[in-house]
């Protein structure tokens, strides 16, 4: 059973994003570190406070297998904003992502989103394929230094 909770430990956090390490390779082009980690739990857009933010942890059944990111009320009222959403290698490609995603809609409608957006640098193709098959769809292409990020959304019904 999937469940998603609030994540707390860094060190928690840490193992995860160890255990995905290829994102951070991909996005980064270095392996992920402790500082990295500490600085998801910290980073909010300029407009928003860490009351905003929420850092849940992925469980399959007891086990820590994933974490999001999450930014309330971003870019505007009743948005969530999805900065990191992340499962280690071995439980991707079986199906939990959408799992995950659709308990993720549950509980981001609760607490009054009528959408998700998330932006995925375009070179990242598995992610951008994953969030087209699931119905996102792109709105915006932000052209940064060396990649671009698209900027997908999904209305919430």
């Amino acid at each position: 059973m999937i469940t998603i909770k609030e994540l707390k430990c860094h060190e928690r956090a840490l193992e995860v994003c160890v255990q995905a390490n290829d994102y951070f390779q991909l996005v980064s082009g270095r392996s992920v570190t402790r500082a990295d980690v500490d600085e998801i739990f910290v980073t909010v857009p300029p407009t928003k406070t860490l009351t905003d933010k929420l850092i849940l942890g992925v469980y399959e059944d007891s086990t820590l297998i994933g974490m999001i990111d999450v930014i309330k009320d971003y870019p505007s009222e009743s948005i969530g904003w999805i900065g990191l959403f992340l499962l280690v290698c071995d439980k991707r490609n079986h199906g939990l992502g959408k799992s995950v995603h659709q308990t993720l809609i549950e509980q981001l409608k609760a607490c009054g989103a009528n959408f998700i957006r998330l932006g995925v640098i375009e070179r990242n193709t598995k992610a951008l394929k994953f969030w087209e098959r699931i119905g996102y769809k792109t709105q915006q292409v932000k052209t940064m230094d060396t990649d671009s990020m698209m900027i997908m959304e999904l209305e919430l019904s």
